[in-house]
């Protein structure tokens, strides 16, 4: 059983800004018309990880398609606010919560996978997947 992601963003040279949506898919079945509905709705889980199980053709690549959102995640690196690609943030910018925002991490694909998996019931949660769910991420 898998799930639909997409590619977002890249950040540095091989780790992806993924946004994993609440679709479990079989690879049996041919998901190619359920996709753009799919990439329609708001992801359920959004991280940055290495590309390593594209390239290695683990996870398989059924279509490509315009990115549906434009918004990113902010990150907290020493005592700033940095946009995704790590400028910055002017100090008016409106965050209800700067406390929330965290630092940027990037995860091995290996452990998105997981946390993928858990997210559509095949797989078990762990408390450190709290941080990609997409409702706890600060957007601009």
């Amino acid at each position: 059983m898998g799930a639909i992601a997409q590619v977002i963003d890249t950040w540095e040279k091989a780790a992806l800004l993924l946004a994993s949506f609440a679709h479990p898919v079989s690879p049996d079945n041919d998901e190619s018309n359920v996709i753009a509905d799919v990439l329609q709705t708001e992801p359920t889980l959004l991280g940055i990880a290495f590309d390593a199980l594209i390239h290695n053709g683990t996870w398989t690549v059924l279509t490509t398609t315009e990115i549906i959102t434009t918004r990113r995640p902010i990150y907290r690196e020493g005592r700033y606010l940095v946009d995704f690609y790590g400028r910055r943030l002017s100090a008016s910018i409106n965050i209800s919560s700067p406390e929330s925002v965290d630092t940027r991490s990037v995860l091995t694909a290996k452990r998105f996978e997981n946390a993928v998996r858990a997210s559509t019931g095949f797989g078990e949660w762990k408390p450190g997947y709290e941080k990609l769910r997409f409702e706890n991420q600060v957007l601009i």
